[in-house]
């Protein structure tokens, strides 16, 4: 064997060797590393949320009301207070086998129906549903006007004041809050926050006032 090949087949062996001795020194610095933990990522990241900006807008209002198939027209009954807000050409709106319905109230009884205590109300849809039993229909009866609202689940409590998380220069901050009006629509806000503010809707229940937040992008409701 010439000199040439056996000084080829000895720098072969030698840089193996350097790998082998390199890797084994990689494998032992991972295991003297501290793994990283979730406090420390979202200290260097921030906290992981979503959030979205809100500015003012007209709320509607709306009353649900159960009715029944009966005949071609869908009847029921609702309380006096109830029936004060409803009238005829009122429009009306109901799921139908997973797609929404649309019509109209044909008639609200003034007098008090005697069996039920509740005044009898009558209404038809633009289709024939295939429903024979009761649902819920909803009525609109009016709206609160150049309102900002958040849902009611963002909102807590802390030392009978009311919160709700904001994000300011990309920390997370809580608001005190004065309410007013909440139903189902959530709640309307009197002061505290300004339209355009950005509130967090997800991730909130893990923050603490000044946290680094990291935004997180949504697609149809998912995170990405």
């Amino acid at each position: 064997m010439n000199k040439k090949r056996i000084f080829f087949y000895a720098a072969i062996i030698a840089i193996c060797a350097l790998a082998v001795i390199l890797k084994q020194r990689e494998v032992k610095a991972l295991r003297n590393s501290t793994p990283p933990t979730f406090n420390g990522l979202w200290k260097k990241q921030g906290k992981p949320v979503i959030t979205k900006k809100i500015y003012r807008r007209n709320i509607p209002l709306y009353e649900k009301i159960t009715l029944k198939p009966n005949g071609d027209i869908f009847t029921g009954y609702v309380p006096r207070k109830i029936s004060k807000k409803l009238k005829s050409g009122q429009k009306i709106h109901a799921q139908f086998n997973g797609s929404q319905a649309t019509g109209e109230i044909l008639h609200v009884s003034r007098k008090i129906n005697f069996d039920t205590g509740m005044n009898l109300v009558k209404a038809n849809f633009n289709r024939r549903a295939k429903c024979d039993k009761w649902m819920v229909t909803y009525v609109k009866v009016g709206e609160i006007k150049n309102a900002l609202n958040v849902p009611s689940f963002l909102l807590f409590r802390e030392k009978n004041k009311t919160y709700v998380w904001t994000v300011k220069n990309s920390l997370a901050r809580k608001e005190e809050v004065i309410l007013g009006a909440s139903d189902d629509y959530g709640s309307i806000i009197k002061s505290g926050i300004f339209s355009g503010n950005e509130i967090i809707l997800q991730g909130h229940t893990l923050l603490s006032e000044g946290d680094k937040i990291l935004r997180i992008k949504t697609k149809n409701g998912e995170l990405q």
